[in-house]
């Protein structure tokens, strides 16, 4: 079965194949295959077929419309071309207009005394389980039972 299943990788994109084919590989020598690993399998790759298929309909939509991926700020949405300075991070951006609004947010707080303190968890006593027990064993048979009349 492991054989099947190394053969079942091959379902999967190559992309997803590219980045995870080795590791599950590896997966798959140290674990017993079952059935229900096989199947998993299968629903996996019909998963990332399906995925990678969505994703790219949707880029294709996307540029129909002449919406290009040119960055945009992740915070108000403007792209390169609105904005003078567009910052990158590890997946998002941020533009200069954003930055000069958090740096006047920070500035009112320095002023302020800082940020507020974050609330403190309340603790509640544990609820009484035997009772809550009872009340649900009593709402259990005697709400069902039939009532004669």
């Amino acid at each position: 079965m492991r054989r099947v299943a190394l053969c079942l990788l091959r379902l999967y994109p190559r992309r997803w194949r590219e980045r995870y084919g080795p590791e599950m590989g590896a997966l798959l020598e140290e674990h017993r295959v079952r059935l229900r690993t096989l199947a998993d399998l299968v629903a996996g790759a019909a998963r990332a077929r399906l995925d990678a298929d969505h994703r790219s309909r949707a880029k294709e939509a996307a540029m129909a419309k002449g919406r290009s991926n040119a960055p945009r700020c992740s915070f108000c949405g403007k792209d390169a071309k609105q904005v003078s300075r567009l910052v990158a991070g590890p997946g998002v951006y941020i533009c200069d207009g954003c930055i000069d609004l958090c740096n006047e947010v920070l500035a009112i707080e320095r002023q302020q005394g800082g940020p507020p303190a974050p609330p403190q968890p309340t603790r509640r006593p544990p609820p009484d389980i035997p009772k809550r027990f009872r009340t649900w064993l009593r709402n259990v048979f005697w709400s069902t039972a039939p009532q004669t009349g």
